[in-house]
């Protein structure tokens, strides 16, 4: 069909029950992917995915894909976890980021994956259970870590819902549904204009907060950009250095 990888993965999850996985190899530089399909053809009892550690992220590659896409560590590492996991007795690992269904959406360099697809939610400070204000919702994790990086908060005031999938947008539309006003950070290509106005469609305050990155592909890459002109405007300081007099004993 002449579409992107992630247009294809979107594409086949409206033919699956399920979801369809990608998975990285422990290093950069044996890089191995393998499509895992949970079609009626297959047997679903045995899992994709086993998982075998959830722990802090601490590996030097991860941080390193978090830097690249101008993210906050600090802020991932209250959201995510460094997931070490198996594909048919093969070791893996990536950030993994838990949604409502238990499961994790993965995410590294070379791949985009998960365990089982669903929406990830957060109860934000500002809202209790009897009033429901504002609710913001992200395609991916990477769009709401971005968020959270522009604003350099660790927490956020608004309840989130994180789709993970646009194909998850369906579950999320009756949750939507208790919130008086919506602000909406999806991506700027076609699928993510249609979701956007599909939320629209059926709420009557919705803001579509994605003309604020009008001229990128999503918030991430708002961010990054963002991050790279500040770093070109930065001034240079002249350290002038002593004169170098020796060791003291």
């Amino acid at each position: 069909n002449n579409c992107s990888l992630n247009e294809a993965m979107q594409e086949l999850n409206r033919y699956n029950s399920t979801s369809v996985n990608l998975y990285n190899n422990t290093t950069a530089q044996e890089q191995s992917q393998s499509f895992s399909f949970h079609g009626n053809n297959l047997n679903k009892n045995t899992p994709a995915i086993t998982i075998q550690q959830v722990l802090p992220i601490t590996h030097q590659a991860l941080i390193d894909y978090l830097s690249e896409r101008k993210i906050s560590p600090d802020i991932a590492k209250q959201y995510c976890s460094e997931i070490h996991y198996s594909v048919n007795g093969k070791p893996f690992f990536a950030i993994g980021f838990p949604n409502d269904n238990e499961g994790w959406i993965l995410r590294s360099e070379p791949f985009k994956g998960c365990t089982s697809m669903d929406v990830t939610t957060y109860n934000g400070a500002s809202n209790t259970n009897s009033l429901k204000g504002l609710c913001l919702v992200f395609e991916g994790f990477t769009d709401f870590l971005s968020y959270m990086s522009l604003k350099n908060i660790l927490a956020p005031q608004e309840d989130v819902i994180v789709l993970n999938s646009l194909s998850n947008l369906p579950k999320a539309m009756d949750k939507l549904k208790s919130y008086k006003e919506v602000h909406t950070y999806l991506d700027n290509d076609d699928p993510g204009k249609k979701a956007t106005l599909t939320i629209k469609q059926t709420h009557p305050a919705v803001i579509n907060q994605s003309a604020k990155y009008a001229d990128y592909k999503d918030l991430n890459e708002y961010l990054v950009s963002t991050r790279q002109i500040q770093q070109k405007e930065k001034p240079k300081v002249d350290v002038k250095r002593k004169p170098f007099k020796g060791f003291r004993p």
